[in-house]
């Protein structure tokens, strides 16, 4: 993993063993590329190129079967030695679509997660915008993510909010709901404040995130969510994969 004694060594940031000599990391297969094929059983995932470093013992063949054995991620992380590939059962790494732009016609909305603390240890806000097409197909046009104070808050999602209705004319923005009374006056200042002039729906927060997650979790699966290529997408792509088991 990054943290890892080994990944310091690695990246030369270690301050001990400063007379080591680094030799590799060598993958299993030099420039590997892979498709994901649906079959009966669930997706597999198929060697479509690269040169095997040890064609003697470790050829494609063996690679592939080590693949449909051990899993994608394992493979990653054991013979190919890339840090940061472990996956839980939600959203394969290998499962997004990609595209450059989305189709017009979008039915579009941002949604968020919202914190206000600018502490490291602090929950992120997050807000995604996600655009559901004609024949039901979701779209990940954008993430933002921060360590925001309150106010700084309130004044990002609004600044997007702005942008986006621009964008895309019909437009929503969703924030989970807070419960019982206590919410009731933060509910309403989001409403009538904050987001004054947009369309706001608060979203009840029914269930754990595990379960909530099932819905895109299936439609992933089937190709049915698209990213749009962005600077974002390494980063959102890597958290989706963790979850939830980290």
């Amino acid at each position: 993993h990054p943290q890892s004694i080994m990944a310091s060594m690695v990246k030369r940031k270690a301050t001990f063993m400063t007379r080591r000599r680094m030799s590799g990391p060598v993958p299993q297969i030099r420039g590997l590329a892979y498709e994901v094929e649906s079959t009966p059983t669930g997706p597999q995932f198929v060697i479509t190129g690269g040169e095997p470093t040890w064609p003697a013992y470790a050829g494609i063949d063996v690679s592939q079967q080590e693949i449909e054995d051990e899993g994608i991620g394992a493979f990653l992380i054991e013979k190919q030695h890339e840090e940061d590939v472990a996956e839980g059962d939600k959203f394969p790494r290998g499962m997004w679509r990609y595209a450059k732009t989305a189709p017009f016609g979008l039915v579009v909305a941002r949604g968020w997660d919202l914190a206000g603390s600018t502490e490291e240890s602090a929950d992120y806000t997050v807000g995604a915008l996600v655009g559901i097409d004609r024949t039901g197909g979701v779209w990940i046009l954008d993430v933002v993510r921060g360590q925001w104070s309150t106010d700084k808050v309130e004044e990002r999602a609004r600044e997007l909010a702005d942008l986006d209705r621009e964008a895309f004319g019909r437009y929503t923005v969703a924030i989970e709901e807070q419960p019982a009374a206590a919410g009731k006056s933060w509910n309403e200042r989001w409403v009538k404040e904050v987001m004054l002039g947009h369309k706001v729906e608060l979203m009840p927060t029914n269930g754990g995130k595990e379960w909530r997650a099932d819905g895109l979790s299936s439609m992933q699966r089937k190709g049915m969510v698209t990213l749009i290529e962005a600077d974002w997408n390494g980063l959102f792509v890597s958290e989706c994969a963790l979850f939830p088991e980290y």
